[in-house]
């Protein structure tokens, strides 16, 4: 009994070890921050709000520098049309989080398109 105990409990350790250094690992490179911006980030929009997000490129990593081209997003619940962002850069310190600070070096965002229907003309189909 004491056996399974030690190896129910090295499971546990290892799934509370492995997955934050998964986690961690995926944020540091460009294959992986390309995969939570472009699959995940957009999955978790829909399965919260039903708004769909689409990214089209993303380049750096979520460590470091990161560039968002060629977003979307549509709000189901609005009857107002998409908005498109051209570029989003973000360069950031994420080692600060852990003293409480948000240190944002550089943010530019480029290229914001949104129509906002007036109240008496009919949305658009």
């Amino acid at each position: 009994m004491l056996s399974i105990l030690r190896f129910v409990s090295l499971i546990l350790l290892l799934c509370v070890t492995i997955t934050p250094l998964v986690g961690l690992g995926l944020a540091a490179t460009e294959f992986g921050t390309r995969w939570l911006v472009r699959d995940v980030l957009p999955a978790i929009f829909a399965s919260m709000s039903n708004d769909r997000l689409l990214v089209q490129a993303a380049d750096g990593t979520l460590l470091s520098s990161l560039t968002l081209t060629g977003i979307t997003h549509h709000a189901t619940h609005s009857m107002a049309k998409p908005t498109f962002v051209d570029s989003v850069h973000l360069q950031w310190h994420p080692g600060a989080l852990f003293s409480g600070l948000l240190h944002i070096q550089d943010l530019r965002i480029d290229g914001i398109h949104h129509d906002i229907p007036h109240e008496n003309s009919p949305p658009d189909p």
